[in-house]
Formats: C-alpha cells, structure tokens, sequence
C-alpha cells in the first residue's frame, strides 16, 4: 500500500502510512531523504527552468491494475488524489502532477521518485506534466522537489510503498483416481486438488507422467509412467513456480495381461469352434469375451496360453466385422485385441424341430434347430408346403415359427432364406390327439 503524502510547512518530518509489504519478499528500502536530496541538488540549476518532457518508466512486470493518481505541488507540500494512495507490484502507474498558478514558488516545482525516474522533472505553474510507470518493484520508495522553491523546500518529501505481490499458494493434492496402475505404466489418472497451475509437472516417485493436462486449478490428467518394480510410490505435482506438493501414494501393481494371437482368426457364427490365446500375463480364472460376448470352457492352459469356445455370433449385417478379443484377469486387469476373429456364417442347416408333432387344426409354436440362420434376408418356412406363420430368427441357430393348419400325415418341412433353402424331410407330423380313456370304478 502506497502512503497518503500530505506536507504542511515549517514541518521537516513527514507522517507515512503504510502497510505491510508481503512477508518473506524482498523490497526496497527508501532513500533517507538528506541522501537523495543531496545526490539531486548536485545538478546545476539555471534561471529559467524549462518544463521537462513526460518520463516514462517502464519494468519488466505485466500491469495488473491501472491506477492514476492526480498529484498537486505547492508550497510546500505534495497532496495525493485520491487518497490513500494504494499501489500493487505489477501495476500501471500515472501520477499527473501539477502546480497551482497562483503558486508561491518562482518557478514551479520539480518531482523525482527514485527507482522509478532516471531524472526529474520540473513543472512551471500553473501547467502540469505526467510520469508514467509499471510498479515492478516492490518496497517504499522516496520522492522529493528538486526546484528551490523556497525556505522550506526541503520539506517537499515523502515516500510511496509498492505492495509486494502476494505469492502464488503451494498446490495440493486430495485425491489420485485411479490409486493404482500396471508396473508397464500407461494408466490415465486423474489428481484432484487445489491451486495448479498452468504447465504443471507431475511425477511417480522419481519418474516423470506423460500427457500432463491442466483441466482446471483443481484438477490434472496425466498417463503414468513405467515403474522398475510394484508397490507405492508418491505422486508430486509441481507448479511452474516451483511450489510441489506430494501426495502418499500411488500403487504399481504386476503387469496386467497381453494378447499376441488368436488361433483360428476365423469360426462358424453356430459357435463351438475351438481357439487358443496366446500371450503373457494370464491368471487362473481369466474370462474371454468375443465382440463382448462370453466364451464357453475357458481353461488357463498357463501364462501365457488360453482354450476356450467361440460363443454364438452375430445374426444381422455386421457378421462380417472382426470382432475383439478381450481376456480379463480375476483381478481386474485386461487385454483387448481388436478385429482379431471373423465369424462367417455356415450353409443354411436344419438339425432338428421340436415339438415334431402338432394337431392338423395347426397353431403350435415350434423350435427349429440349424446353422446358417440370419437376419440379412427373408425367412419362410413350410411344412409340407403351407407356410408357417410368425417365423422368427432368434440367433444364429435357432427360429421359431407357428405350426399352420394341415391334413394327417407326415411332411417335410423347408426354411428358405432369400436364395437359399434346406429341407429336412418327413420331419414333422399332423396326428390327432390320443383318445382319453375312461376309467373304470
């Protein structure tokens, strides 16, 4: 905070208010006043002073605030407007300083504020004149007349405090999610906090993260880094600043699983074809899943080898699509490897039907068993040549359809789709139901 200068005459001391800069920085001390004034007076004088061009002082600092400041010199006294003066490190700075022209003095007045000026100015009355500057440095700094305006000029003196900027908080961290990672590294987390700040570092215990993200001042994304061996480790993130904070701790677990290929790359959409998945890091108990459907009689052969089953696949247009493969191990950890098993689909095929029989009236809803089914075309069926009703593809190897009505006998029954067709002959029978017989008493 800048004092509030006022000098009333025959006065040699001044009273400043000020206060206090920011603890722990640096600032300047101003200049005892007997010293400056003897170091600005050593300057010849002439007659006549002419006014001096505007001084512009600039620093090193970017402006956080702009302040201006009307400055009134006279015998002898410098008055500040408004008042109290308050001025912050970084700010832009006008002071515009004039002299009344009814002025007691000769000549006017002159201004000099050290750090700030690398000369003074001087003001005729009844003019004015402005000093402009960036407040890069904090401390208090002392300004003086430098014209001999009369027996108590050397009373025109004070001092302004620049407010030492306040340091940025140290940042901390609350929270790491996930608290746990593959040794490997590549795990994305996500730090949670307060006061980050732009272009932060972010390190697992000696090792520096990749892919640092500044998402917000309260939260970082970043991907681990590889880790020599499991176990904990402190996570320090690091303003640019240089103010880090730790947080207890990270936890590096074993290396989760990897896939390196799947024998055979292709398989009936009927499942039931037998595969191998080999690569490193199985656990007894891993799962499989194929396009995030499960696979049947998985055994872990070892580490690094796995059986198992394809399950039934797509019945739609996406048959074609290779699907991923993905082993995940009991404890969480997984391996995905994308596009590495096709599923084609068989010749159309009729196994079975079940319930074989059904009265002539028709009516009964029955299962029909195959391969080779799909929704990409029309689907009929016919039992001994009339056609079923409600025919439905429910996956690749089962449709169920609506017994139609139909004389005695035993019949073929034919699944047509779009070109293609089977028949499954003498498969289905009409009978009347058996008589009822009554019991006798």
């Amino acid at each position: 905070m800048l004092a509030a200068m006022r000098f009333p005459s025959l006065c040699l001391s001044i009273l400043l208010a000020t206060l206090p800069l920011a603890a722990q920085q640096k600032t300047h001390e101003a200049t005892p006043f007997e010293v400056l004034l003897h170091q600005r007076h050593g300057e010849r004088l002439t007659d006549s002073p002419q006014i001096a061009l505007p001084y512009l002082a600039t620093g090193n600092v970017a402006a956080t605030a702009v302040k201006v400041f009307n400055v009134t010199a006279r015998q002898f006294q410098f008055d500040f407007s408004p008042s109290p003066v308050v001025i912050n490190q970084g700010d832009n700075v006008t002071l515009t300083i004039s002299v009344p022209a009814n002025d007691g003095s000769d000549f006017g007045h002159g201004f000099f504020l050290e750090n700030y000026m690398q000369a003074g100015v001087n003001i005729s009355k009844g003019k004015s004149i402005q000093v402009q500057f960036i407040a890069s440095t904090p401390g208090t700094f002392t300004y003086i007349c430098t014209l001999t305006c009369g027996a108590l000029h050397s009373n025109m003196f004070g001092t302004l405090t620049v407010n030492a900027a306040p340091a940025n908080p140290a940042p901390t961290i609350s929270a790491i999610t996930p608290a746990a990672g593959s040794v490997a590294g590549g795990t994305t987390v996500q730090i949670d906090g307060a006061n980050f700040q732009a272009n932060p570092t972010v390190k697992f215990g000696a090792n520096t993260a990749t892919n640092v993200t500044l998402v917000n001042s309260s939260r970082i994304t970043a991907t681990t880094p590889a880790a020599s061996s499991t176990g904990a480790v402190t996570v320090t993130v690091t303003n640019a600043d240089g103010q880090s904070s730790t947080f207890n701790s990270f936890n590096y677990e074993p290396a989760g699983p990897t896939i390196s290929g799947v024998t055979p790359s292709t398989g009936s959409t009927a499942g039931g074809t037998p595969i191998t998945i080999s690569g490193s890091g199985f656990k007894s108990g891993a799962t499989v899943t194929i396009g995030d459907v499960a696979a049947a009689n998985v055994v872990v052969v070892d580490s690094s080898t796995i059986t198992a089953t394809t399950p039934l696949g797509p019945i739609d247009g996406t048959v074609s699509t290779p699907r991923s493969v993905t082993v995940r191990n009991p404890d969480g950890q997984s391996a995905t490897r994308s596009g590495t098993f096709t599923y084609t689909v068989p010749a159309l095929a009729v196994t079975a039907i079940s319930p074989n029989v059904a009265a002539p009236a028709g009516g009964t809803t029955v299962t029909i068993t195959g391969a080779g089914f799909t929704t990409t075309s029309a689907t009929s069926v016919t039992f001994g040549g009339t056609a079923a009703t409600s025919v439905q593809v429910l996956n690749a190897v089962t449709i169920s359809a609506v017994v139609p009505a139909h004389a005695l006998g035993t019949v073929d029954v034919v699944v047509r789709q779009g070109s293609a067709t089977v028949t499954k002959s003498a498969a289905f029978q009409f009978a009347d139901a058996p008589k009822r017989r009554r019991a006798l008493h």
